[in-house]
């Protein structure tokens, strides 16, 4: 199973992988008996759930996505799913006529980070990202009894003295730029209220094993990952990273009609990078056939951006590679 996120016309498109699958498959690079394996074992649980009974979709019911029907099963979707890992009190549910509430987190009231990846976009962004969204902070506002003063504290500095404290913490990816297991993480926000969640585990809380069911090989992966981490000069290497992406903008820009951009992007991958796009005149390449060329040079080069710009960031390269990157992408935009 290959994770494919995007359509034709975009970067990571399935028929571009399609195709390069059938020119490893053609050179034997990948056997077709490593292909067989891997379709028999979807097909097979495809089978095992019926989804060939009746294998063909109605066109007439896509008008009815993201219709107040089908919200509403999300919305159930997403209430069972929940895992209640501590109750004290029975505090939960909120009673609707508290007289104060107050809700905590800048999550709480950004549509983008509840979504997070791969509901709107790949990496995710932040804000209103989608209409008919419902925040945790509306949500509580539209629950609550008309009695009830709903306060907003996005670093829980003004809490007001209320009945109730409402709070979203933050849940981060333990790989990519942490480089430690995926399937791992951290819980980020202010120091009491992340000694107030950890509560709820084990052996404080009520739960058969591990709440997040991550294994202690994965948190002592994550462990060290962070330690490696922390220690890091991270300075250094942000500088080290504008150097090398000066560097590819150099090589680019002094190829006439392309045009180098170095930027921040906002949520993910917040690391400098390199947007490139360039005159059709003057260079006759696609963002398609520019990326191809990288990818089937020696060494093989991949790069990320859309149908119209090339993106390229360099935080994942060993200090020297990014001469390398700069030397063929100024050839590639010279053919």
């Amino acid at each position: 199973m290959v994770m494919i996120p995007y359509g034709p016309g975009e970067k990571n498109n399935y028929l571009d992988f399609i195709a390069d699958l059938k020119d490893l498959v053609a050179t034997k690079k990948v056997s077709e008996d490593r292909i067989d394996d891997a379709v028999r074992r979807i097909l097979r649980v495809k089978f095992q759930m019926g989804l060939f009974d009746n294998p063909a979709t109605d066109p007439a019911l896509t008008a009815a996505i993201g219709s107040p029907e089908h919200r509403q099963v999300a919305r159930r979707c997403v209430s069972e799913s929940l895992v209640l890992l501590k109750n004290s009190n029975n505090l939960l549910p909120l009673k609707k006529d508290l007289k104060h509430i107050t809700v905590v987190g800048k999550s709480a009231d950004d549509l983008g980070t509840q979504c997070g990846g791969w509901t709107i976009d790949w990496q995710g962004k932040t804000g209103n990202v989608t209409t008919g969204g419902t925040t945790l902070l509306a949500a509580v506002k539209k629950t609550v009894s008309a009695q009830t003063e709903v306060n907003y504290s996005p670093d829980g500095n003004d809490l007001k003295s209320p009945d109730v404290i409402i709070v979203v913490l933050v849940c981060f990816s333990g790989g990519k730029g942490l480089r430690g297991p995926q399937s791992a993480g951290l819980l980020l926000g202010r120091k009491d209220l992340i000694a107030a969640a950890r509560k709820n585990a084990p052996p404080n809380g009520d739960t058969i094993g591990r709440g997040m069911k991550v294994n202690k090989e994965e948190i002592l992966g994550m462990l060290v990952a962070l330690e490696v981490y922390l220690a890091r000069d991270h300075k250094a290497d942000w500088a080290l990273w504008e150097k090398q992406i000066k560097i590819i903008y150099d090589a680019a820009a002094s190829v006439p009609g392309a045009k180098p951009e170095i930027h921040v992007p906002e949520v993910a991958n917040h690391v400098p990078s390199l947007r490139l796009t360039w005159d059709p005149v003057k260079i006759k390449l696609t963002a398609d056939e520019f990326r191809n060329a990288l990818r089937s040079g020696h060494p093989s080069i991949e790069t990320v951006g859309g149908p119209d710009f090339v993106g390229i960031t360099t935080w994942m390269m060993i200090p020297g590679e990014e001469r390398i990157v700069a030397k063929r992408v100024k050839e590639v935009l010279s053919m």
